[in-house]
């Protein structure tokens, strides 16, 4: 055996021996002329070499490569294809009789790609990509020894380090006048080393004329023995966003996290992770990804505080206040249902919690909701929140398994004060008072004009110690009395509310329409029934309501002559110019006929021959 290792030995002394000769014979100069004259006949491009080729053999195996331009094909121009100032690498020698491959340091600088497109959609690449059909042979499958992914039994490999220095990719789509440039990218590892850490670190600049991102990033790289996992761990990385399409003009992201792959379960997980968006917006959080043909995603996020204002540009958000304004609706294309076929590729179970939402003047605390995602079904289970004083519990479910989504919610809102929470939600503020709502709603579409003609269910809410603004019915009734009765109409100015201890609207959608079954509402000195509907299409409004006032108008103590009284009022118009009526004729007909009798029954008594009478003369007095 030992003169067996001693031949061997021999034939790889004379093996490197007689390469060193080989070379050292071989004029350099006549290399490259071989490579430009080869690259001339293959592609009919232009090898430019301006560098010298280096090599060494003892201790190491290597090469140097200097400056090397490859041109352009003529179609497109006369500049560089790809371009490179200068590469080398090397392999330690004598390792390689311990089974070890060492790897010193692999340098590339100055590395350039050029990407053309033209209007047809050729490009500056296709001559060089290009493959000969019938010379190319099938391949062979892989066997799955030789694709297990492990290294050869007994062999050890590691890197010294990788550079790559100020390399540069241009996409240029000379159809559109549009160049993306990436660069200069910058990546160096401290050597590679299987079954240890290793450093990295990267940086880069990308600019397509509308956005800006530069990015840094450092962490530590670990490879298994066996190929079995890869991991990222301490990564620290930054990106800097700028241009016309980043909320606000400009964004600075702050991202810490730890990042792994296992080959055998093919799971990623997303670990430690910590973002930080401008000093103003924080999430943490983790995630798992199992790779199959429908992945299963888990996560788990939380954000302290969101404010969507560091997220709608200042323009987007006067566009939109401005918009408030203008009622007018230009005319728009169809509308389209949208595709949820994505629900269909992937199985998705997470929990989101944040800890307070600002959206304008709106604002939400405590906010928990699990989304998940199965079958082509999303399920929105368990939404919980603190608002303007109460609690929110909802229910939703999205089916995205037939063309045209089907949906149902179920929410109940408890002890919120409304005025505030509508005020801020939709800046309207026309009743206040503690709310509680109690909803059940299904539908099919999900565009605008489908939810509004097909949504349908329940919907019930009670105000409790509240006010309607922008009516103050006593005083109504007060001026109808004064027109009725000839008396003083000019009254001191007051608040336009109506005070009530309970309001009970009870209501459903259907057909396009929200119908109001009941409204009551009730006050000390007031009692207000109500029904009507208004069109979710047309915006319209058509209610009816009666009011019986139950109590003096003018205070403790004073009479009370229109007590049980039915008073008609009506609001018309449409949502954003709501109409409120008193309906004189009504109110004077049922005033005038109360006082006519009053005075026959002082006549004629009130006794069985009495009512008989008054019935024969007419319904007036009914």
């Amino acid at each position: 055996m030992k003169k067996l290792l001693y031949v061997v030995a021999a034939l790889v002394v004379l093996l490197v021996i007689g390469v060193v000769v080989a070379v050292s014979m071989v004029n350099t100069d006549d290399i490259k002329k071989l490579l430009v004259d080869k690259t001339k006949e293959t592609t009919g491009r232009e090898l430019i070499i301006e560098g010298d080729l280096g090599w060494r053999f003892f201790p190491s195996i290597g090469f140097e490569l200097g400056s090397l331009r490859l041109r352009d094909n003529p179609e497109f121009g006369d500049g560089d294809t790809i371009s490179i100032s200068g590469a080398e690498m090397s392999v330690a020698l004598m390792p390689l009789f311990s089974k070890s491959i060492e790897v010193g340091d692999i340098s590339v600088r100055g590395l350039t790609l050029r990407h053309q497109t033209k209007a047809d959609g050729s490009t500056s690449l296709d001559d060089l990509t290009q493959t000969n059909e019938d010379q190319s042979a099938p391949s062979e499958p892989a066997s799955t020894e030789e694709s297990s992914g492990s290294s050869p039994a007994g062999w050890s490999v590691s890197l010294a380090g990788i550079e790559i220095v100020d390399a540069n990719v241009e996409l240029i789509d000379l159809a559109l006048n549009k160049t993306q440039k990436l660069g200069p990218v910058n990546f160096s590892l401290d050597g590679l080393e299987l079954g240890k850490d290793n450093g990295f670190s990267l940086s880069l600049k990308f600019d397509d004329g509308e956005i800006l991102v530069e990015q840094q990033a450092t962490g530590l790289i670990f490879i298994a023995e066996d190929f079995s996992k890869i991991a990222l761990t301490d990564v620290s990385n930054g990106l800097n966003l700028q241009g016309s399409a980043i909320p606000n003009g400009a964004m600075n992201v702050q991202a810490e996290l730890a990042l792994s792959y296992t080959m055998q379960s093919k799971t990623a997980e997303l670990s430690k992770l910590a973002i930080d968006i401008d000093g103003k917006t924080q999430i943490v959080g983790s995630s798992s990804v199992i790779l199959s043909d429908i992945p299963s995603i888990k996560f788990d996020f939380n954000i302290p505080l969101l404010d969507t204002a560091n997220f709608i540009g200042e323009s987007t958000a006067s566009a939109g206040s401005n918009d408030e304004g203008n009622t007018s609706t230009a005319p728009s294309g169809e509308e389209q249902e949208p595709d949820l076929t994505v629900l269909k590729t992937l199985n998705l179970d997470g929990m989101l919690s944040i800890d307070k939402l600002q959206h304008q003047k709106l604002h939400i605390e405590d906010i928990k909701q699990q989304v998940q995602i199965k079958d082509g079904i999303l399920r929105l289970k368990e939404l919980s929140a603190n608002l303007y004083g109460g609690r929110l519990e909802s229910n939703a479910v999205i089916n995205g398994q037939k063309q045209v989504a089907s949906y149902s919610a179920s929410a109940k809102l408890v002890g919120v004060q409304a005025r505030p929470l509508l005020s801020d939600a939709a800046d309207f503020d026309f009743v206040a008072g503690g709310l509680n709502v109690d909803l059940k709603l299904k539908g099919n579409g999900l565009t605008p004009t489908a939810i509004k003609k097909k949504i349908s269910g329940p919907i019930n809410a009670t105000f409790t110690d509240g006010a309607i603004y922008g009516v103050n019915i006593p005083q109504m009734i007060r001026s109808a009395k004064a027109t009725i009765k000839g008396g003083d109409k000019s009254q001191a100015q007051q608040e336009q509310k109506t005070d009530f201890s309970e309001l009970v609207i009870n209501s459903s959608l259907g057909n396009s329409l929200a119908k109001v079954n009941k409204m009551q509402m009730s006050s000390p000195l007031l009692r207000i029934d109500g029904k009507g509907q208004t069109h979710l299409i047309k915006e319209s409004l058509d209610f009816e309501f009666i009011t019986k006032v139950v109590a003096s108008l003018e205070g403790q103590g004073s009479k009370n002559d229109l007590a049980g009284l039915d008073i008609p009022i009506s609001v018309k118009g449409s949502w954003t110019e709501p109409k409120v009526n008193l309906d004189m004729k009504k109110l004077f007909e049922g005033q005038a006929k109360e006082a006519v009798n009053k005075e026959l029954n002082k006549v004629l008594g009130d006794n069985e021959d009495s009512k008989k009478l008054l019935d024969s003369l007419g319904g007036f007095f009914n």
